[in-house]
Order: structure tokens, then sequence, then C-alpha cells
């Protein structure tokens, strides 16, 4: 099992960055857990859809696709939703996100 941790300010990159590794991971057949104290799951979940089916991600969110792209949206939601990964996001994780902060502000690298 391999943990990547991330932090850094807001706007930086840091979910686009793990999207990208999740997405990676769907790609080689293996599960992930995401997750991210800004943005939430269903978010997240739109934007990873958009990475896998290098769809414009404005235009999944407004419904702005031909039938193919609309197809192969679905296609990448099933996909993430069959793969046994999880995304938690700022929804999800409730009481829990000031143990997350405190542990790694902790463990932060020097």
């Amino acid at each position: 099992m391999e943990v990547i941790k991330s932090w850094g300010e807001a706007s930086q990159g840091k979910t686009w960055d793990a999207l990208n590794v999740a997405a990676e991971q769907l790609r080689k057949g293996r599960k992930f857990a995401l997750f991210s104290l800004e943005m939430g799951a269903e978010q997240m979940a739109t934007r990873l859809a958009a990475i896998l089916t290098g769809l414009d991600v404005d235009k999944i969110r407004k419904g702005q696709l031909e039938v193919a792209d609309k197809k192969k949206v679905v296609g990448a939601m099933n996909k993430i939703k069959n793969s046994g990964s999880t995304i938690y996001g700022n929804q999800k994780l409730g009481n829990i996100k000031l143990t997350i902060l405190k542990e790694s502000l902790t463990n932060k690298p020097d």
C-alpha cells in the first residue's frame, strides 16, 4: 500500500494532482482512497471523469455533451463506482477533519 499526502495553500493544484494519480490507478485496475478537505466527493468524481474521458469538466457539469460524450462520462463514472475505490469529500469528513489536520501538521516534513 502506498500513501501520498499533499498539503498547501488553497488553489495550488493539490486535488488536481491527486485526481491524476487516482486516474492512473484506475487505468491500472487498482483501488484508491481519495480525501479532500476543500472539495466535495461529487465534484471530485466529476473532475476524475473529465480526466478519464479527456472531456471539458465545465461541459460535463453543465450537461453540454453530445450523446457519444455522455456515454463516455457514464462509462467513466461506472468505472469509478465499480473500482472499489472511495472518494471522501469535505461534506463526508465532518468531525475527523481536525484529527487529519492535526496529524498532518505534526507529521509535516522539513
